[in-house]
């Protein structure tokens, strides 16, 4: 399989085994550094790599003729689950995959409809199961289904808003997510069973979406537009995406990105120290960035010449007697 990567992507791939190297094997966070996980059509299709530390080119985990999206490495550092897109209808649903590539993929979510959507996964702190934004029910709502088998589907939010990108604490007790029930979308906070949602982002008048937890549960990464309006309709706005991190109380705000084109999709490394996103800045189809937890030393991950996005981290468990 031929890597099919630009001349310059060779010579910054250590950047992400280089920046980790730094982290101690017994920080008191879940775990250590592991692959660096994304979507790439580098082979022409939307596929799902992973970019392993010391490695010069990434191993793909899932490709094929249907579009792969959005992956998500569950606790244990051994399954993905991504979005898998069909169309004549639309239909856009969580599928599993082996970590190791040495298993089939399987479907996980049968959204009921014509234009059926249950995406945008994130597993449950146990690895039991998975989040997921649907509109099984209607709106995008915030669900939660068995990761065995996508049975059980509970519905942790119930509104006319969109809620979306639901990712769940380390210690399991909260989930953050998109939501636009306020008007403009804002990063919210809820229970892990629904109740005592809270917007952390209230009054910004700003689009902020893609929330990603740090590994000690204590400040949350997420992106936003840096001028008001909607990204999706204003190449402008959209242009002005940045990333920030706040306390997870909401609060403490501190911009890590500063440029004048797209920063989106903020991923926490296991342990803590590094922050991946996907950013415009040397292509317009997207690369992928990594950076210090403050936003120092931003350095690009990997880049070919098609679109990478939706950066991850795999998860390695602790060293014994660590």
């Amino acid at each position: 399989m031929t890597t099919g990567t630009r001349p310059r992507a060779a010579a910054l791939l250590g950047c992400v085994a280089a920046l980790a190297a730094a982290a101690p094997a017994d920080a008191a966070f879940p775990g250590r550094n592991g692959a660096l996980v994304f979507t790439s059509t580098k082979a022409g299709s939307h596929d799902i790599y992973a970019l392993t530390r010391g490695a010069r080119a990434p191993r793909m985990i899932v490709g094929g003729p249907l579009r792969q999206q959005q992956p998500a490495v569950s606790p244990d550092g051994r399954t993905v689950a991504y979005k898998t897109v069909t169309a004549d209808p639309r239909d856009e649903e969580t599928w599993l995959a082996p970590f190791d590539g040495r298993g089939p993929a399987r479907a996980l979510t049968d959204t009921p409809g014509d234009l059926r959507f249950s995406t945008q996964p994130g597993w449950t702190a146990d690895g039991e199961r998975l989040l997921v934004r649907s509109n099984r029910g209607g709106p995008y709502d915030v669900w939660s289904i068995r990761a065995g088998d996508g049975g059980d589907p509970i519905r942790l939010t119930a509104d006319d808003a969109n809620d979306l990108y639901p990712v769940s604490s380390p210690d399991g007790r909260r989930i953050a997510f998109r939501s636009d029930r306020a008007g403009d979308p804002d990063i919210w906070i809820m229970d892990a069973d629904g109740s005592n949602a809270r917007n952390l982002t209230a009054g910004s008048g700003l689009w902020e979406s893609a929330p990603s937890w740090s590994p000690d549960g204590r400040r949350i990464a997420f992106e936003r537009a840096s001028l008001p309006g909607n990204p999706d309709a204003d190449p402008a706005v959209e242009a002005s995406d940045e990333i920030w991190t706040m306390d997870a109380r909401g609060g403490r705000e501190q911009r890590l990105t500063t440029n004048t084109t797209k920063d989106e999709g903020p991923a926490w490394s296991p342990d803590g120290r590094l922050i991946a996103f996907t950013s415009e800045r040397a292509d317009p189809k997207g690369d992928i960035w990594v950076m210090r937890r403050d936003g120092r030393a931003q350095r690009s991950a990997y880049a070919s010449p098609g679109v990478e996005e939706s950066p991850e981290w795999q998860t390695l468990p602790r060293r014994r007697g660590r």
